[in-house]
């Protein structure tokens, strides 16, 4: 068993929703071969919520910000920041929660340590 820390993935989410799926699914990979346990909190609520309801949105919104609190990091994965995306960044440094870019990966393969499990 090995933990890699958990970073919080944050992206403009616009346009059809298979580009989005398709641009959370790189991300999500380029924070793993960056040695980090991704959440794209979008992923996994646009598969029970409908982010085109104004309740549901702001549902799936206030989750993906409690879950944010688990989070080692936050990785900013555009240079365009959508409303949300600035909360999230907000939330983050509000809770000391470092903000870096997804440039700003050193993407080298990490070394994962097993849990001793004695």
């Amino acid at each position: 068993m090995f933990e890699r820390p958990l970073a919080y993935v944050c992206f403009p989410v616009k346009g059809d929703s298979a580009a989005i799926q398709r641009r959370a699914k790189q991300y999500a990979r380029k924070v793993f071969d960056g040695g980090l346990e991704p959440f794209v909190p979008h992923q996994f609520y646009s598969t029970f919520l409908d982010d085109s309801l104004a309740e549901e949105r702001k549902a799936a919104v206030g989750m993906g910000l409690n879950h944010l609190k688990k989070c080692k990091l936050l990785i900013v994965c555009s240079k365009e920041r959508t409303d949300t995306m600035q909360t999230e960044i907000d939330e983050a440094r509000r809770l000391s929660i470092p903000v870096i870019s997804i440039d700003g990966l050193i993407l080298e393969k990490p070394v994962v340590m097993a849990k001793n499990r004695s």
